[in-house]
């Protein structure tokens, strides 16, 4: 049987990254998406692919002096609703991601074989984080560092 993938992420004015990330990440059942207020269009982006749902969470939003509209809407919250989410969609993998990141194309091909084959409850992956033209974070691209998909039924995130 193929398993049931939902991908989830979180949003706040990504109009810049959205139609590229639900487009790699068509090779999922339905892509689920927080959304903490964007004033950019991204929502309605978001809307124009058929296995995408968008949910507004901008009531989470907590003032913060310096950030960008001088709010943020929570990380941890925003993780938790999107799990929830998946959870009542019966899904049999997870993948969390960021709205500015996605699976190369190598990976996309295989995907649904990989997620149909793996025996293990996660999986983790290798990460190159940049930064413009000619910076990039060794620190955060180390291997093993970063989850991208579990087993809902095997891990209690």
């Amino acid at each position: 049987m193929d398993p049931r993938i939902i991908v989830i992420a979180r949003t706040l004015n990504e109009a810049h990254n959205i139609t590229d990330f639900c487009t790699n990440y068509s090779f999922a059942d339905k892509i689920l998406i927080t959304d903490g207020g964007s004033t950019d269009g991204t929502v309605t982006l978001a809307r124009r692919f058929d296995k995408v749902e968008v949910k507004d969470v901008s009531h989470l939003q907590v003032p913060l002096d310096g950030a960008p509209g001088g709010f943020v809407t929570p990380e941890a919250e925003q993780t938790n609703i999107l799990i929830d989410w998946a959870m009542e969609e019966r899904a049999d993998w997870i993948i969390r991601d960021d709205i500015d990141c996605w699976p190369n194309s190598h990976l996309r091909r295989r995907a649904r074989q990989l997620f149909a084959t793996v025996k293990l409850p996660s999986i983790f992956v290798y990460r190159l984080y940049l930064w413009g033209d000619d910076q990039w974070f060794p620190e955060m691209s180390r291997p093993g560092q970063s989850l991208w998909a579990w087993k809902p039924a095997e891990i209690d995130i």
